[in-house]
């Protein structure tokens, strides 16, 4: 793997492996790139993925990590990212990235996806609206909305979002969940498909290209497997 990452991330020609002494020419390079890449498309499609984190699917435990974060260090800062997240289809990689002046006075969260290069605009709902415009009141328009205390106008880490729903899990006695940054997003999939069963509108909100990805992802296709095993003993 060590070789690998190298022929992926050098630009010039590879002249050699230490341990191997293999010459790798810089289309060699792109070959491994390329094939690199193709596998985890794959993976990502088969759904094989390690240590996959899981949405929140107990309303109460919603709320109940709702009324937990407001309780932390940073509570509002932290309770108005779990509202957004939960409500939003975006990645954390781009709600992390939000300024004051993409939400002050808007109505829709209007961004350029960073995974996929693609403009994204969705609507903020008035419920949610009414918490940032109250979050923000105090704050300049350059500030990132989600700003860590360790650096000057900087965001907080994806780590330290981990961080925080990891304890939240603990205190809503979710111990055996595994969460992690993509749960909020999870978390907003998973209900939007309860309420709706609309899975063509979700993966679309999720740009996602198959609805088993979409359903495997949000974790139906999980609780369908175990629903059914339920019902089945010899």
């Amino acid at each position: 793997m060590f070789f690998i990452c190298r022929a992926l991330h050098k630009k010039h020609v590879v002249n050699s492996f230490s341990d191997t002494g293999l010459k790798v020419s810089q289309g060699m390079a792109l070959v491994v790139k390329n094939q690199f890449y193709r596998i985890i498309r794959y993976v990502k499609l088969k759904g094989y993925k390690m240590n996959s984190v899981e949405p929140i699917r107990d309303m109460v435990k919603i709320e109940e990590i709702s009324n937990y974060l407001r309780s932390m260090d940073d509570g509002e800062r932290n309770y108005i990212l779990f509202k957004i997240g939960i409500n939003n289809a975006r990645r954390i990689s781009d709600l992390l990235k939000m300024r004051v002046s993409d939400v002050k006075n808007k109505t829709h969260f209007v961004y350029k996806e960073q995974k996929t290069g693609k403009m994204i605009r969705l609507f903020i709902h008035p419920k949610l609206k009414l918490e940032i415009e109250e979050y923000i009141k105090d704050m300049n328009e350059t500030d990132y909305l989600f700003k860590s205390r360790q650096s000057h106008n900087l965001p907080i880490t994806r780590q330290r979002v981990w961080q925080i729903l990891n304890e939240c899990k603990d205190a809503a006695n979710l111990k055996n969940l595994k969460v992690g940054a993509h749960t909020m997003r999870k978390t907003f999939g998973y209900h939007f498909y309860q309420q709706s069963k609309d899975v063509v509108t979700l993966m679309r909100l999720f740009n996602h290209t198959n609805q088993q990805v979409t359903l495997r992802y949000i974790g139906i296709i999980q609780d369908d497997l175990d629903n059914a095993l339920k019902k089945f003993y010899l």
